[in-house]
């Protein structure tokens, strides 16, 4: 056996990833959480150390002695124990944009395959059939996080890291389009929210306490859907960039390492976005609305800040609020809050916008990326504006 901390000191892992766990005040006995079968197994080993420690040992073997099982699964049987368990602790749309990818990419190709006979030239073949760079980016990301944890519970008869195809390039691909059910209506939009306003009870030690969200919260959502912008573009607004029914899109919000920097938008895509009156088919005047909040707040005022006052992390919102109203107002679709700026989109080619306005308002790179992008659904339009170029 080897000792190492896992993330403290008191935390102990043998050879064979059973982790023993010090006794703490909330749990005044030794833990231990280890993996049999693709599955995860806890269990209390009392108080004293060297009991404790021999029953470390007893399970280090027992992993040890079934190790070999694992290897002859299918592909299909780890990605699934793999998904059942790291889902735990994603947010509600990584979850289901996770599930989407490993249904419609990652099983039909490789699930039947045994894990002994897994090879490079497998995931490689995967990786070639993928339609886009950014679909082979998110698909490498998820492998990798798949191959690793199941080389840590011996499901694998090969390092991960000879598994795991080399990362792609923009060489020779082009940009996923968006198809019709990528995309929510408005009555989808207007759900979505009413839901962010509504509040929200739960159960404390005290008893149920309601919480109430912040008033702009369900506003952030508009802004997504009827003006284009990205989730850290929204928390990146202060007053200074609204000037009556426009906004300046100049900064975002993005998280690196953990740390919060302020940069210039994706593709530093600088521009003006145009907010509609007449949002929610009249329901609500978002322009009226973001210029009253411009005033109340000031030039270097943050339109929408945290609950605290502070720059809002994009993780936080979506934490914190958006997965909450997303389930209850979309009814688990795989839809997340980049399906607002879907929206936008196509609400744009609705209204007979020409295509380079349709990029400015997303601010995408190129006229091309806006075309590529929005297919299918609009295909006429596409088609005529196509004939304009």
């Amino acid at each position: 056996m080897r000792s190492g901390p896992k993330q403290t000191d008191r935390v102990w892992e043998t050879d064979h990833g059973v982790t023993m766990r010090m006794p703490t005040d909330r749990y005044p006995y030794f833990r231990l959480d280890y993996h049999l079968g693709g599955k995860r197994h806890q269990r209390s080993a009392g108080t004293d150390w060297q009991s404790a420690w021999a029953e470390a040992d007893r399970l280090d073997a027992l992993v040890a002695a079934h190790a070999g099982a694992g290897t002859q699964q299918q592909f299909a049987h780890l990605a699934e124990a793999w998904f059942e368990r790291k889902s735990r602790e994603w947010s509600v749309s990584y979850k289901a944009s996770t599930r989407r990818y490993l249904d419609k990419h990652v099983l039909p190709e490789v699930g039947h395959l045994i894990l002994s006979d897994l090879q490079l030239v497998d995931l490689e073949d995967l990786m070639d059939q993928l339609p886009t760079v950014e679909v082979k980016k998110k698909v490498r990301v998820l492998l990798s996080s798949l191959l690793h944890w199941g080389q840590r519970r011996k499901w694998l008869a090969a390092p991960a890291s000879d598994l795991l195809p080399d990362r792609p390039t923009r060489e020779g691909t082009g940009v996923q389009p968006v198809t019709m059910d990528e995309v929510p209506a408005e009555r989808d939009v207007q759900a979505l929210f009413h839901a962010l306003a509504a509040p929200r009870t739960h159960q404390t030690k005290r008893g149920l306490r309601t919480y109430w969200p912040p008033e702009w919260v369900p506003y952030m959502a508009l802004i997504a859907a009827y003006g284009g912008l990205r989730i850290g573009e929204i928390v990146a607004l202060r007053g200074r960039h609204v000037s009556d029914d426009t906004v300046l899109v100049e900064r975002q919000i993005v998280v690196v390492q953990g740390q919060l920097h302020e940069t210039p938008p994706k593709s530093n895509s600088v521009r003006t976005v145009v907010i509609t009156r007449r949002a929610l088919t009249g329901e609500v005047d978002l322009a009226s609305w973001i210029q009253k909040r411009a005033e109340e707040v000031g030039p270097d005022g943050l339109i929408f800040p945290s609950p605290k006052g502070e720059v809002w992390r994009p993780g936080n919102f979506r934490r914190q609020h958006f997965d909450k109203a997303r389930e209850q107002a979309w009814n688990n679709q795989p839809w997340t809050f980049h399906s607002l700026r879907h929206f936008a989109a196509t609400r744009a080619l609705q209204l007979k916008l020409a295509p380079q306005d349709v990029q400015a308002l997303l601010g995408h790179q190129s006229v091309r990326t806006t075309l590529d992008t929005y297919v299918g659904h609009q295909a006429e339009a596409l088609e005529r504006m196509r004939g304009t170029l």
